[in-house]
């Protein structure tokens, strides 16, 4: 099965070997962050990318960016205490708050149905 890469100011793939990443203070109060923590050429994590590239629609409707970071990425560190070891998958709220962690591989559904009880989502789903 082929992925498509959607080009979206709501979908975007970092890179932490990408020179000008944006940190994901960057996109408090403004994105939820859903960052896959791994190297890039793990295969749960590129199993893990296209599970969540497969639902564009429903990554933009719940303010959702994706972003690729290495588990000894600077930024991580500081506001994390994550095992050096440590391949999976972290939520971020718009608050900046960790929600979610586990390893990979979670289903999207998973983490849909996890923001979508989150008091802030559902003001978001009233309101619309």
């Amino acid at each position: 099965m082929q992925v498509k890469l959607i080009s979206s100011v709501f979908l975007i793939v970092l890179f932490a070997s990408t020179a000008k990443a944006q940190s994901l203070t960057d996109y408090k109060w403004k994105k939820r962050v859903l960052v896959l923590v791994g190297h890039k050429d793990n295969a749960k994590l590129i199993q893990q990318q296209k599970a969540f590239l497969n639902f564009p629609k429903e990554l933009e409707d719940r303010n959702l960016v994706l972003v690729h970071k290495l588990n000894d990425d600077a930024e991580l560190k500081k506001i994390l205490t994550l095992d050096n070891n440590f391949q999976g998958v972290l939520l971020i709220g718009k608050d900046g708050g960790i929600k979610f962690s586990e390893p990979f591989v979670v289903t999207p559904k998973k983490i849909f149905d996890l923001i979508d009880s989150m008091p802030m989502r559902r003001t978001e789903m009233r309101n619309h």
